[in-house]
C-alpha cells in the first residue's frame, strides 16, 4: 500500500530501492495529475514540502483534504471559541463521506491486492477525511461534553437531561458513528490509511467517555491482535495503543498478555526473527511507558523469557526501558524497588555496547525519574569509553552531574539539598562552557536548571524556617522577621511558578507533548509549595502573586493530572493540610516537613527535551500606523494627537522552518502591546533642566508599565496567510506565511513621548500560547503624543 501519504522518513529509506526497480509513487492513476504550480497556491504548504521531498507529483486527493484540514483550522483557530454550527455540520459530513468510502471498501474483492484495495477509493481519499476529522475533534471538546453522561437514575432526570442536552446528544452519536467506521478501517492493509485511523482514534477515546466506549475499545483489541498476527511492525498504531493503554487498565492489561504470550511461545523456535522479538518488546515498552500498572504482573515472566532467549541490542534496549518503566511505578507506588528488578537491568545494560543505544537508554532513565541507572550508564560506559571529543565529554559530565543532584535528592530528602545544589552549579558552569565550544542554543536547558536550583534554594530556607517553628513552638507575631520570611517564602514559590509558565510559553512550541507536561508539572508543585506555606505558616495572608502566576498560564494548563505527583499533592491537600489549620505550630511544622519529603521522594519527571539543543527562527516585524490621525514625524516613529485613538499595523512573516520545527498545530498568531512613558515633549524655550516635566499625572501613570510587563488586557488576534513566496522587512525573499494585525490604542491623556512594544504568540487548538521570538533588530517604535 505504498501512496504520496506515507511518512518522509519511511518513504526515503526505501527511495534506492524503488529506483532500481523503477517504480515511483503512483497511487492516483484513476485521476489525471495535474501540475504542481497549478494547486499551489490553494493548498496547505506542508503538502508542497512532502511532494518535494518524495520528488513526485502532486496528488490532489491529499491537496483537497489539507484544503479541508486548512478550513477547519483557520475557521475555528481554537476550542474555547469555535463555531458550533459549523463544527456540526462538518462533523455531520464528514461522518457520511467516511461511511461510503468505507462502504467501497468493503463492496471490493477480499481477495484482491493491497495496491487495488488502495484504488478503490484511492486511498489518499479516505486518509485525507481522516486527518480532516482528526483536526475537528480538536474543536468538538467542550467542558458540557467532558462532563455530559448518558446514565442517570430515574426517569426524572432522564427527561430532563435529554430536553437539555438534544443537541449534544447527538453530537454524540454521530461522533460514535464516524469512530465505528475508523475502527474497521485499522484491517487495511495500505500504512497510511492504519496510520490516520489511529491519529484519529487517539483523540477521539482521549477525549470521550471512557464508560461509554469500552465496547469500542473491545472492537479495537480485536483489530490490533489481527494486525499483530499479521506484521510487528506496527508503527502507525502507536498513537491508539498508547492512549488506549493510558485510560483503560484492562486494555493495557490484554494486549500486555497476548504480547507476551506470544513471545513466552515462540522464544524457543530458531525461526523466529529478531524483528519479531524487537517489535513484540517494543509494543510491550510503550504500553509500560504508558500504564506500568498492567506491565508489571508479568515482569516476573519478561524476566524468565530475557534469561532463556538470545536478544539481539535492539531487543535487549527495549527489554531495559520495560524495566524501567516498571521500576518508577514500584517506587512511586510503594518507596521501594525490588533489587531482583534493579539487578537484572544492569545485567541487561551489560549486554549493550552500542553508544547511541545506551545514550536513548539514559534518556529514558531520566524521563522515569531511573536517575540510579542513568548515573550508572553515564559513569560505566558512557563518559570512560563513548566520549569521541571534548563536547560530548562535557555534554555527558553535565547530564551526569544533574543525575548526581536528582539521585542524592530522591534518596536522603531535604538532607541533601546543599550537595544537589553544588552539583548543579557544577552542571550550569559546565554548560556555559559547552555553549561555548559548540555554538548552539542553550537557553532552555540554562533556565531550567536555574529553575530547578531556585526551587532548591528555597526548599532549603523552608527547611530552617520548620526546624526553627519546631523548636520555638511559635508562629510569630506580625511585623516581626519570621512573619515576614514566612510570608516573603510564599511569594518566592508563587514567582517562580510564574517563571515555569513563561518558560513554557518560551519554549512550549518547539518541545515535546511530554516536555511541556513536565514544566507544568513543576509548575504545580511551586504552585503546590506557596499555597501550603500560606495555610501552615501562621495563616500568612495570600500573596498578589497567587492569582498572577495563576493567570500566566491560564485555565487550560492544568498538568498531567494522571500523573502520580498530582494525585498525591491532591490527596495530601484535604486531608493533611486543609486538616491542621487549628493545630500548634509545632505540629504544623513538622507537617510541612513530611510534605517537603514525601514530594523529595517522588521525583519529578525529567523533561524530554532537555536532550536537544533546538532554537525557533527569528521573525522580522514591522509597525506602522494606519489612522489618518496619525502620521510619521523627526522625532518619533508615528504621532498621534492627545486624547484621539489610533491604530497601529503590526505586520511580518512567519517562516516555513517556524512550522518545521514547531510541535503544536496553530493558525492564529495573536499580539500584546505595552506602553512605557519616555518623556515629555521638549519645546523652544524649555529650560534643560527638565526633572519637573519629567513628572507624569495620576492618569498616564495607570497607563504606563514597567518594560517587562505586557498588558494582557486585551489581545489582537491574526490568521496566517497561505504559504507563499514573500519579501520581508529587509527585501529578502522568504517562504513563509504573512501575517498582518491591526492594534488598536486607547486615546493617550498626556503629551509625551511613549514607547510601545508588540509581543507576538502562536495559539495552538487548545488555547494555549507561545511566543514568537523577534528578531534583535526590532527595538519597539517611539509614539510622539502632542
Amino acid at each position: 500500500g505504498e501512496n504520496c501519504r506515507r511518512n518522509v522518513k519511511r518513504a526515503k529509506t526505501k527511495m534506492k530501492k524503488q529506483f532500481i526497480q523503477q517504480r515511483f509513487y503512483d497511487p492516483c492513476n484513476d485521476i489525471a495529475i495535474p501540475s504542481p504550480s497549478s494547486v499551489s497556491a490553494m493548498i496547505y504548504h506542508q503538502q508542497k514540502i512532502r511532494c518535494h521531498e518524495l520528488d513526485k507529483p502532486l496528488c490532489v486527493h491529499c491537496a483537497i483534504g489539507d484544503i479541508l484540514r486548512d478550513l477547519i483550522l483557520r475557521y475555528n483557530g481554537a476550542r474555547h471559541y469555535a463555531d458550533i454550527a459549523f463544527t456540526s455540520q462538518a462533523l455531520a459530513e464528514l461522518t457520511a463521506a467516511v461511511a461510503t468510502m468505507l462502504g467501497l471498501v468493503q463492496k471490493s474483492s477480499p481477495n484482491a491486492e493491497p495496491n487495488n484495495i488502495s484504488r478503490l477509493p484511492t486511498s489518499c481519499v479516505i486518509a485525507s477525511l481522516l486527518d480532516a476529522s482528526t483536526a475537528l475533534f480538536h474543536f468538538l471538546i467542550s467542558p458540557s461534553s467532558l462532563n455530559l453522561e448518558l446514565t442517570v437514575e430515574n426517569e426524572g432526570d432522564r427527561e430532563e437531561h435529554n430536553c437539555l442536552d438534544e443537541g449534544q446528544l447527538l453530537e454524540i452519536g454521530m461522533k460514535d458513528a464516524l469512530i465505528q467506521c475508523s475502527i474497521q478501517l485499522l484491517y487495511s492493509p495500505n500504512y497510511c490509511i492504519v496510520s490516520s485511523v489511529s491519529s484519529f482514534l487517539a483523540i477521539g477515546f482521549a477525549y470521550s467517555d471512557r464508560n461509554r466506549l469500552q465496547h469500542l475499545i473491545a472492537q479495537v483489541f480485536q483489530s490490533l491482535e489481527k494486525q499483530i498476527t499479521k506484521s510487528w511492525d506496527i508503527f502507525p498504531c502507536y498513537d491508539i495503543i498508547a492512549i488506549l493503554s493510558r485510560i483503560s487498565v484492562s486494555f493495557a492489561s490484554s494486549i500486555t498478555a497476548s504480547l507476551i504470550g506470544t513471545l513466552d511461545a515462540t522464544h524457543n523456535k530458531q525461526t523466529c526473527k529478531d524483528q519479531t522479538k524487537v517489535g513484540a518488546l517494543k509494543l510491550i515498552a510503550l504500553v509500560a511507558q504508558s500504564q506500568p500498572k498492567a506491565v508489571c504482573k508479568y515482569i516476573d515472566i519478561l524476566i524468565k523469557v530475557s534469561k532463556t532467549t538470545n536478544f539481539d541490542e535492539q531487543s535487549y534496549s527495549q527489554l531495559c526501558a520495560i524495566f524501567c518503566s516498571c521500576r518508577c511505578y514500584l517506587l512511586l507506588l510503594h518507596g521501594i524497588c525490588s533489587s531482583i528488578h534493579r539487578r537484572q537491568t544492569d545485567e541487561v545494560i551489560q549486554s549493550i555496547s552500542s553508544g547511541w543505544l545506551l545514550f536513548k537508554l539514559m534518556k529514558h532513565a531520566f524521563c522515569t525519574t531511573n536517575f540510579d541507572i542513568a548515573q550508572d550508564i553515564l559513569g560505566k560506559q558512557l563518559l570512560r569509553t563513548m566520549s569521541s571529543s571534548s563536547k560530548s565529554y562535557l555534554w555527558y559530565t553535565i547530564l551526569s552531574k544533574i543525575a548526581q543532584a536528582e539521585l542524592a535528592l530522591s534518596e536522603g530528602g531535604s538532607t541533601y539539598i546543599p550537595g544537589a545544589l553544588s552539583s548543579l552549579d557544577s552542571a550550569i558552569n559546565i554548560l556555559q562552557s559547552l555553549a561555548a565550544l559548540a555554538s548552539c542554543s542553550i537557553m532552555f536547558q540554562y533556565e531550567l536548571l536555574c529553575q530547578r536550583k531556585d526551587f532548591l534554594s528555597l526548599c532549603l530556607s523552608l527547611r530552617g524556617m520548620c526546624a526553627e517553628m519546631k523548636l520555638t513552638n511559635l508562629e510569630g507575631d506580625h511585623h516581626t522577621r519570621t512573619r515576614k520570611h514566612q510570608s516573603n517564602l510564599a511569594d518566592c514559590f508563587f514567582l517562580l511558578a510564574s517563571n515555569y509558565a513563561k518558560l513554557n510559553k518560551k519554549y512550549g512550541a518547539i518541545q515535546c507533548r511530554q516536555t511541556r507536561a513536565s514544566i507544568r508539572t513543576m509548575y504545580s508543585v511551586c504552585r503546590f509549595m506557596g499555597s501550603a506555606i500560606q495555610q501552615i505558616f501562621c495563616e500568612a495572608s495570600k500573596s498578589p502573586h497567587s492569582k498572577f502566576c495563576s493567570d500566566q498560564m491560564g485555565q487550560v494548563l492544568k498538568g498531567n493530572t494522571g500523573n502520580i505527583l498530582y494525585k498525591l499533592m491532591s490527596k495530601l491537600n484535604k486531608e493533611l493540610i486543609e486538616r491542621i489549620a487549628d493545630s500548634t505550630p509545632k505540629f504544623r511544622a513538622e507537617a510541612m516537613s513530611e510534605i517537603m519529603e514525601v514530594l523529595f521522594k517522588f521525583p519529578m519527571p525529567f523533561p524530554r527535551g532537555f536532550f536537544s539543543f533546538k532554537s525557533l527562527p527569528k521573525i522580522q516585524i514591522e509597525i506602522n500606523a494606519s489612522d489618518e490621525r496619525s502620521n510619521q514625524s523627526e522625532s518619533s516613529d508615528v504621532e498621534v494627537q492627545v486624547g484621539s485613538p489610533f491604530v497601529l499595523v503590526a505586520s511580518g512573516i512567519l517562516p516555513e522552518q517556524f512550522f518545521k520545527k514547531s510541535h503544536i498545530s496553530f493558525s492564529q498568531i495573536v499580539a500584546y502591546r505595552s506602553f512605557t512613558y519616555d518623556g515629555p515633549v521638549m519645546r523652544d524655550g524649555d529650560n534643560e533642566d527638565t526633572s519637573n516635566n519629567a513628572t507624569i499625572d495620576e492618569s498616564c501613570q495607570e497607563l504606563s508599565v514597567p518594560n517587562d510587563a505586557i498588558e494582557r488586557d486585551e489581545e489582537f488576534p491574526s490568521e496566517l496567510l497561505p504559504a507563499y513566496n514573500h519579501i520581508d522587512v529587509k527585501g529578502m525573499p522568504v517562504m513563509g506565511s504573512k501575517f498582518s494585525i491591526p492594534v488598536s490604542c486607547e486615546p493617550l491623556l498626556q503629551e509625551g513621548y511613549y514607547y510601545l512594544e508588540v509581543s507576538l504568540f502562536v495559539r495552538d487548538l487548545c488555547g494555549e500560547e507561545y511566543l514568537i521570538p523577534i528578531d534583535d533588530d526590532y527595538e519597539g517604535i517611539m509614539i510622539l503624543c502632542k
